[in-house]
């Protein structure tokens, strides 16, 4: 028996139906992520779309993947100078990150030594993290 590999749109050809291309949509991704905006903080939605591309490419060129691609990356290019192959690691440093930035919500007091910003002049002192004047508009 004769067979021959024919492409899906084979017999549809035949019947006499044209072809059309089949406009995709995008993948879209619902992300939540906790913000402040000087005087509340909550979830903020955003949204991401990962437009139709032809062919394959690799996960990390995408704006978002799975952080065990992450890791792989990192793998590649360090070489084993991270804290190991598994997510948990860096979830636990997101979860210590996100901790801070809750705690520094409010006016808090801290120690800075470093640069300052608008001036590039070193600061070795103690601080108050006030947010809320950070964000207001009336700043001098």
């Amino acid at each position: 028996m004769n067979r021959q590999l024919m492409d899906p749109l084979h017999r549809a050809r035949q019947k006499g139906y044209r072809y059309r291309r089949i406009n995709y949509t995008p993948l879209t991704i619902d992300c939540v992520s906790i913000d402040l905006n000087g005087v509340n903080i909550g979830p903020v939605r955003k949204i991401i779309e990962l437009a139709f591309y032809e062919g394959s490419r690799d996960i990390t060129t995408l704006i978002v993947y799975p952080i065990r691609f992450h890791l792989q990356q990192l793998e590649r290019e360090r070489k084993g100078d991270f804290c190991g192959a598994e997510a948990t690691c860096i979830h636990e440093k997101f979860v210590a990150r996100d901790k801070m930035f809750v705690q520094m919500a409010a006016p808090t007091h801290m120690y800075y030594a470093g640069r300052t910003i608008d001036t590039e002049q070193e600061v070795e002192s103690h601080v108050v993290i006030d947010s809320p004047e950070a964000f207001s508009e009336n700043l001098a």
